[in-house]
């Protein structure tokens, strides 16, 4: 089987279809803490110091142990506020989940060998997948292993589509997330990149429902924080 690298191993680019193996972190991490700190300090909530940053512990969730702190000190949390903090933790922590991924320029799969069975690009818009080519756009999919023909061999299951927009700051639209949701495949990516990620409206010479449809006119930017933008014409022909 083909050599599997390890996430800390390499770097963008990667070779073409080289495999790479992210363990997804348990914890926020320093992004993910000063993230919900900035949050905290919006809305006037006092920082615990110190505080344990873990996720979760046997007290409970970090939402949870922080609302406890606010409560001490006479604020009580909203459903709102509680939502956006579970949602910050959930850009930054992925249970210690492994994923295996490969980046590649060729879009020489059949439709479904990626979890994408459901996509107009393999039908009624075949075309888009020429303008995808002709404009060096990337596909991330998603490996796994299968050992049902008593055989050790990697199986496609998901995939989304890659721009790489902006070397210098590094920025990267990713979208039509099929066989895992689009915002996993971004959190898996800013991971590795050590970069983060947002959702944006996104169109394509200012349209969404072309040759190349843009699934709810949705992607996602994944940059450093200093970088996000909320929306992006691809300009693509």
């Amino acid at each position: 089987m083909q050599r599997i690298f390890k996430a800390s191993e390499v770097t963008w680019p990667l070779l073409e279809k080289q495999l790479v193996e992210i363990v997804m972190p348990t914890n926020l991490g320093e992004k993910g803490i000063e993230e919900i700190k900035q949050y905290l300090r919006t809305i006037n909530v006092p920082i615990p110091d110190p505080f344990n940053w873990t996720w979760s512990t046997s007290f409970g969730s970090l939402p949870k142990r922080i609302s406890h702190h606010a409560h001490l000190n006479g604020i009580n949390f909203n459903s709102t506020i509680m939502q956006t903090l579970g949602d910050i933790g959930s850009k930054y922590t992925g249970s210690g989940k492994k994923y295996l991924f490969d980046i590649t320029r060729n879009i020489d799969w059949n439709a479904g060998d990626f979890g994408d069975e459901g996509s107009c690009f393999w039908g009624s818009n075949r075309n888009a997948l020429n303008i995808l080519q002709d404009n060096w756009v990337y596909a991330i999919r998603l490996w796994k292993e299968d050992k049902s023909f008593n055989e050790e061999r990697l199986i496609g299951w998901a995939r989304a589509w890659l721009v790489h927009i902006n070397r210098y700051p590094m920025q990267f639209i990713l979208f039509n997330g099929y066989g895992l949701e689009t915002y996993k495949i971004a959190r898996i990516l800013s991971s590795w990149l050590n970069l983060t990620y947002v959702n944006i409206d996104l169109t394509n010479n200012g349209e969404t429902e072309e040759t190349l449809y843009i699934n709810k006119g949705k992607g996602y930017i994944i940059a450093a924080e200093e970088n996000l933008i909320l929306s992006y014409d691809l300009r693509l022909e």
